[in-house]
Order: C-alpha cells, then structure tokens, then sequence
C-alpha cells in the first residue's frame, strides 16, 4: 500500500483543541508541544529511509509524515466507512537517513528487536562509524517520543479526545 489517508475532522479538530489547552496549562514532560500535523498520512507497507524518498512523499503526495503501523487501522477504518484518526510521534525527520542496521531490528509489528541490529553491525565491521551515530540518535528520539506520547496521552484524557455521546 502506498496510500495517503486522512483523519476525521471532528476528531482532529477536537485534539488539536485538547492539546492546545493542555499545553497551555504547561509545558509537557520533555518540552514544548509536538508540531500538530493537519495533513494527510501516507500509509505505507514499507519504511522510507532515505532523505530522498521522504522528501518524494512530501512533494509528490503532500504527506505531512510516514506511517507503517497504523495503515491496517486506516485501512479498516476507510472499509467501515468510519473516521480515522492516529496520534504518531515521528522519530526521524524528513532529512534523516535510517541506518541500515536499525532497519535489521524491525519487527513486523514495529518493535525493536536487538539481536538482529546485533547482528546486522558485526556482518559489517567496516560500517560501524556510519551506523552507531545513526543508531544513537534513533534511540534517543525513541525515548523523548515514548515521554511526548505519554504527556499527549494524558493531555487528552481517558477519551483522546474523543467526545462520547
């Protein structure tokens, strides 16, 4: 899938709301408040890892970020007919290149498994002064979104942001 998908106004007007209001009570745990995207979503069944191909979804398709794990959701939401909505810190930006090793330790479902990064840097000695900043870096975005989207989280409440009726 190579798809842009988009979140259902209502929603996406109601957390923007929720997360203006939260940050405006106070800085969140690790700092100002994440840049709101207010454009589309590219789903895509693999990672864009180059600068390039980044820079390529935000031209050609006017895609504000990438995502991979939540494209099931959004594709099931497009089949119900039901609106989509997905909260994402993104980890790298659009400049960044991805090692190659980091892409080695990519589950299926998003996860991070070691073993095989491990692995991925020992088959290519020659390579480590290129991949460890990269790996690095990649973690320590890991821990400052996994904080961000805690706070976002309890910003919005027990509902994020949803208004029940």
């Amino acid at each position: 899938d190579h798809r842009l998908h988009t979140v259902g106004a209502d929603w996406h007007a109601q957390v923007c709301a929720k997360l203006t209001e939260h940050a405006d009570a106070g800085p969140l745990d690790v700092g100002p408040l994440p840049r709101l995207f207010t454009g589309p979503l590219l789903g895509n069944d693999t990672a864009l890892t180059t600068a390039q191909a980044k820079r390529g979804a935000f031209t050609e398709l006017s895609a504000e970020a990438v995502d991979m794990e939540s494209l099931g959701v959004a594709q099931a939401a497009e089949e119900a007919g039901v609106p989509f909505g997905v909260i994402r810190i993104v980890l790298d930006r659009w400049d960044d290149i991805i090692p190659e090793a980091a892409m080695a330790g990519m589950g299926q479902n998003g996860d991070t498994q070691i073993l095989p990064v491990i692995s991925a840097l020992m088959k290519k000695p020659r390579n480590l002064p290129q991949q460890i900043p990269g790996l690095i870096k990649l973690g320590k975005s890991n821990a400052i979104a996994l904080k961000q989207l805690r706070s976002v989280a309890r910003g919005l409440g027990p509902n994020l942001g949803f208004t029940l009726v």
